[in-house]
């Protein structure tokens, strides 16, 4: 169950749609203590020096390497005790392209990422998840459910992702698992969109990226992260095993409202 000080794990911390998760932990419970991991030394320090002094740990290293993510347990566990909930937020979307012709060895680079390495960490932290009744929240995509022209690699990763968290939530039954589809957020891989995917998706897709950006419609990283920041605190157990869209009619509890 719960403690007092919640100890939560943050994968791909350092900054974007992770940084943000980070933050809005902090402005739920002021007592959380959180461990974020991202390959970016640089970016985690800065975070690090926003937060409450002895709040927040962090891990320098790619889970893709076993280590870290050994490392990643060791750490939290020595220097909170435990650990309550943990985000498995990390990826990318590299390689774009369709099936046709899209590098195999840059897919399974994605799979490691996005798949393989969580499953991993997901293996490492249940002990701890069961013994504290906590949570593991995976941020997927509307790219899980729907077919983009161009998005194979990726779209099969969260797809699989899916259904990792359905597996942990119908088989672990002191752990809530929830994937959340976070929006079109308005973080540096929508920029890599923008920049990239002119040539590599077509153009009816690239220009709705574009327009999004262009009409200032894409969703605030602090404001969706809101929600994944409150499942990791707080998401119940009946909500275990399900695929929810960030502003879902169960979740609504769950959403920033806008300070006075």
């Amino acid at each position: 169950m719960a403690s007092a000080h919640p100890v939560v794990i943050v994968t791909g911390a350092s900054r974007g749609y992770g940084a943000a998760i980070v933050r809005e932990l902090f402005s739920i419970n002021k007592q959380v203590r959180v461990v974020g991991v991202a390959r970016s030394e640089y970016l985690l320090r800065n975070l690090q020096h926003a937060l409450p002094a002895g709040q927040f740990e962090f891990v320098v290293g790619d889970l893709v390497d076993d280590k870290v993510a050994q490392q990643v347990v060791e750490t939290t566990v020595a220097k909170y005790g435990r650990i309550d909930g943990v985000v498995f937020n990390a990826g990318v979307l590299e390689p774009m392209g369709p099936a046709a012709d899209i590098p195999l060895a840059g897919v399974k680079h994605l799979f490691d990422v996005n798949l393989f390495s969580v499953l991993h960490l997901t293996q490492l932290t249940l002990p701890h998840l069961r013994a504290s009744k906590g949570r593991a929240i995976y941020v997927s995509s509307g790219a899980a459910t729907n077919a983009y022209h161009g998005w194979v690699a990726y779209n099969m990763s969260k797809a699989a992702l899916n259904m990792l968290a359905a597996n942990v939530g119908a088989e672990e039954p002191d752990v809530t698992a929830v994937s959340v589809r976070p929006g079109v957020l308005d973080t540096d891989m929508q920029a890599h969109i923008r920049a990239e995917g002119g040539s590599k998706l077509p153009k009816d897709m690239h220009d709705y990226f574009l327009k999004r950006h262009d009409e200032g419609s894409l969703i605030p990283p602090e404001v969706s992260g809101h929600v994944v920041a409150q499942l990791a605190l707080k998401a119940p157990k009946e909500l275990s095993g399900q695929f929810l869209d960030w502003q879902a009619d169960v979740l609504a509890e769950f959403q920033k409202h806008p300070t006075a």
